[in-house]
């Protein structure tokens, strides 16, 4: 059994007004079934620094060692999560709704679908 059975994965660049709350507001959430993965591709705006401010073992922080650019960054943000069942690629422009994460954390655990996109 996986330790986690989601792993929100987040590509980041230069973006901290916006994933810090964002990563903070997914991390409220009392549920140890999930983890965020921030992918950051060497952010000059101090994104990476201010995450680093967050403590919860939840959080998987990943900082590129030069600008990969947009696909590249993303790729790696979904790459090496084996301790999740499933995987959920999300841009640093959108974010989850947190209400609806049990419910959904439900679904994949309840369901198994083999894999699904919106």
């Amino acid at each position: 059994m996986k330790q986690f059975v989601l792993s929100i994965c987040i590509a980041s660049y230069n973006r901290k007004d916006v994933i810090v709350s964002d990563v903070k507001r997914y991390l409220s959430l009392d549920d140890t079934r999930f983890q965020v993965t921030v992918q950051d591709d060497g952010s000059t705006d101090g994104t990476f620094e201010e995450l680093e401010k967050i403590k919860d073992s939840r959080l998987k922080l990943r900082r590129n060692s030069s600008n990969l650019g947009r696909l590249q960054n993303a790729k790696a943000a979904l790459d090496n999560n084996e301790e999740s069942e499933y995987v959920l690629n999300l841009n640093d422009k959108d974010c989850i709704a947190p209400n609806v994460m049990p419910t959904f954390l439900d679904y994949l655990e309840e369901n198994r679908p083999y894999y699904g996109y919106v």
